[in-house]
């Protein structure tokens, strides 16, 4: 009867001993011991799959920017699939690269831009988390930057009734100068269509716009489509004769579409 007692409890305490082995055991203040269920930190520290993904660890491609940037730059090559823009010295994406790859969304087997064109290049991209300087986008202007806003210099009363050529196709009268704000920036209109931050061809387009919005009244006339946009404080004629006038002429309000013959 005696071995019958003791067998059981030897099985007993080998069976609670194995079950206590397996885990971490730590002792309280009275000495009891207490069982813990949670696994050894050494087991996940090589385990990637419970570590926080970082910021970094984020694709590029997988950011977008909510921001609208733009550059001005030169076409030095052009497909109908894409084309490679060096940007201007002073524009920030030059500090990224003095090559940008302009992938279209879709095709342009219609027309190209042409080698040599400045252009503004707009897109939402964020660049800075990037190394291959390629752009997908189709808002590509060749009037330069949009959103500039003129300002006419009244003429002194020596010049009030003279004209001056600026630049091929530009002139003024009765004005002394018109500065541009554009591109952050505020110069001489001048300047900015020298450097291509906007082209002759913008101004027009912004008056069509200002007629159709109500902002200035038009004049047209039949002498081939020339048209004069009169604004408070100045005019604007744009002339297109039947004999190959395409002049234009920024001048004082009073200005009148027989300016040319003075």
């Amino acid at each position: 009867m005696r071995k019958q007692i003791v067998l059981p409890f030897i099985l007993f305490y080998i069976l609670l001993s194995a079950g206590c082995a397996g885990r971490p055991d730590t002792a309280d203040n009275d000495g009891q011991i207490i069982i813990s269920n949670q696994r050894d930190i050494s087991e996940n520290k090589d385990d990637a799959s419970l570590e926080p993904t970082s910021q970094a660890e984020i694709m590029p491609s997988e950011i977008d920017s909510t921001v609208e940037h733009s550059f001005l730059g030169t076409v030095i090559e052009e497909t109908s699939a894409y084309m490679i823009v060096e940007p201007d010295e002073n524009e920030e994406e030059r500090q990224l690269s003095d090559r940008f790859t302009i992938n279209y969304p879709s095709e342009h087997y219609d027309y190209f831009y042409g080698e040599g064109r400045r252009v503004v290049i707009y897109y939402y991209e964020t660049l800075a988390l990037r190394s291959d300087f390629e752009i997908t986008t189709d808002d590509i202007s060749t009037d330069g930057f949009r959103g500039f806003e003129l300002s006419v210099i009244p003429a002194e009363n020596s010049e009030a009734k003279k004209k001056t050529m600026i630049s091929e196709g530009l002139y003024y009268y009765g004005i002394s100068d018109v500065t541009v704000s554009v591109d952050d920036q505020t110069m001489s209109l001048a300047e900015a269509l020298e450097s291509g931050k906007i082209a002759l061809n913008a101004l027009l387009v912004r008056a069509n716009q200002d007629v159709q919005n109500g902002i200035v009244e038009e004049l047209s006339y039949d002498d081939g489509g020339s048209a004069l946009y009169q604004y408070q404080d100045y005019t604007i004629i744009k002339y297109h004769t039947l004999d190959g006038n395409r002049d234009m002429y920024i001048g004082s309000r009073d200005m009148d579409i027989n300016v040319n013959l003075q």
